[in-house]
Formats: C-alpha cells, sequence, structure tokens
C-alpha cells in the first residue's frame, strides 16, 4: 500500500490530487503436480479398480517433467515415451507427481481516496482491477495417455482468490480482467 506523499497548499488541488492510495497484490505459484496415468490399464491389470493407474515409460525419447504455456497448441510430452495405451499389463513406472504444469500469475490494484465530510464522515471513491494485466493461467495438461488431446492443454486455471471466491461460476472464475468501480461512505 502506496500514500502519496504530495501535501498542496491550495485547498482544492488538495482535494483532487492528494491523498490518492495505491495498493495491490500479486501471486506467483510454480505449476501444479500430476500424474501420467493409462485410463484403458485398470480393465487389464485388475478390472475392480475401476481409475485410470500410472503409465510406463517406454525406454525411448526424453519426457519434459515441466509444462508451459506454449502447450496450449503444442504437446507437453510425446505418447510415444510413453507404453502405448492399453498395451501394458502390470502397474505402470511413472512416478506419481512427477510432472508439473504451467506456472501461474496474477497482479491485482486498488486506486482511492477518502474526502473528509466532518470529522467522523469520510467519503471513498476508487477502483480495483483484478488480474489487471488479463494475464491467462493456464491448466495443467491432458494427462491420460488412453484418451485424446494427449499432453495439450484445454483451459485455464481458476484464480486461488478473487472478489467473489472461487466457487464454480463465479465471474473471475476463468482468470479473465474486472474492473470494479465503488463508493462507500464511512462513519
Amino acid at each position: 500500500t502506496w500514500t502519496s506523499p504530495w501535501k498542496f497548499s491550495n485547498q482544492f488541488v488538495q482535494s483532487a490530487v492528494g491523498g490518492w492510495v495505491l495498493a495491490g497484490k500479486m501471486l506467483y505459484r510454480s505449476g501444479l503436480p500430476f500424474s501420467i496415468t493409462d485410463g484403458s490399464l485398470a480393465s487389464t491389470v485388475d478390472p475392480s479398480l475401476g481409475a485410470p493407474l500410472l503409465a510406463s515409460y517406454s525406454g525411448t525419447g526424453s519426457v519434459s517433467h515441466h509444462c508451459s504455456a506454449s502447450n496450449v497448441d503444442t504437446p507437453c510430452f510425446s505418447s510415444s515415451a510413453f507404453v502405448a495405451a492399453g498395451a501394458e499389463t502390470t502397474f505402470g513406472n511413472v512416478g506419481r507427481n512427477s510432472f508439473y504444469g504451467p506456472h501461474f500469475f496474477d497482479m491485482d490494484t486498488s486506486l482511492y481516496k477518502d474526502f473528509t465530510v466532518r470529522e467522523k464522515f469520510k467519503f471513498r471513491i476508487g477502483v480495483t482491477a483484478i488480474n489487471v494485466f488479463n494475464h491467462p493461467s493456464f491448466g495443467n495438461p491432458s494427462q491420460n495417455i488412453a484418451g485424446g488431446g494427449f499432453g495439450l492443454i484445454g483451459g485455464t486455471q481458476s484464480q486461488p482468490t478473487g472478489p467473489y471466491g472461487t466457487f464454480q461460476g463465479s465471474s473471475v472464475a476463468a482468470g479473465e480482467r474486472l474492473l470494479v468501480m465503488n463508493a462507500r461512505f464511512n462513519f
């Protein structure tokens, strides 16, 4: 939080220009971990499991363990680096949560000013910008080698905090920029 330090002798100029407050927060987080799975492996190993099991490395090619925003159009890893879907007959050998999705970045700022009406009464006007740079933060890629779009990022991730919370259907769930103008009377 930063308050403008300038003081003006002219009362009108002081009311208009002096006393503005700039506040903000920045959030940067490394990518969230995820596991590469084989959705068809459960029926081969033990049909009663019903959930995807970890995939297995094929031993050919290198595998990047970090994905970035560029993986929206280009797969994060190649399916050839893993045993083909359904071809494995044992539990997979890929480590749990050994891959990481793209990082998350968000910056929110507020600019406001208090006007004194009387000694105990103040009127505040301001604006708040959520995701001020309108920077998309992408989610983890598709991690099931038996599914379509393996290794591609299919969407954005929700903000961990927001003005309305992070419940499903929140207006900033997808991370778009939001400007809120406000005015309030404190007494």
